[in-house]
């Protein structure tokens, strides 16, 4: 894979077709073009989270070198990995939309309380995003059942 350089000078890492190929280094690029300059990956641990109906969602725990710092976790998205999903997906426009959705949001956290995007790429066929995990201080809501104005 080619070296790809943000217009800020980062080191940006290349779109992933899926993600059985993530590993510590391409982490480690997408935290530090999302801000996080002294990051580096030494392994990581996946959990499966969600049931995305175009994607592969999973929360990934991050272990880092010693005197390197980022978040304890993040919220990934990928293409799914069932292929008659993976079809629909690009039929319907699903991944273009959501990483230009994602784009849009970059910037905005301070509107209301969203997760921070570190690294979100993608095309027509694809999405590889990057976000803040938020599970250790929201809850994810339930969109059959609603809440009440004190949960919204």
């Amino acid at each position: 894979m080619g070296r790809i350089v943000g217009l800020d000078g980062c080191d940006v890492p290349p779109l992933l077709d899926s993600l059985d190929e993530l590993d510590a280094a391409w982490l480690t690029r997408a935290l530090r073009a999302g801000g996080f300059a002294d990051a580096r990956v030494t392994s990581f641990e996946i959990q499966s989270i969600g049931a995305g109906n175009v994607s592969d969602t999973v929360k990934v725990r991050l272990d880092y070198v010693e005197g390197s710092a980022g978040p304890k976790s993040v919220v990934c998205k990928f293409r799914c990995s069932n292929e008659a999903a993976h079809a629909h997906g690009i039929g319907s426009g699903s991944y273009l939309r959501e990483v230009e959705s994602y784009r849009a949001l970059i910037g905005r956290e301070s509107v209301c309380r969203i997760p921070y995007v570190y690294h979100v790429v993608g095309n027509a066929e694809n999405i590889n995003l990057v976000m803040e995990d938020l599970s250790e201080t929201t809850r994810a809501g339930d969109q059959l059942a609603g809440c009440g104005s004190m949960e919204a």
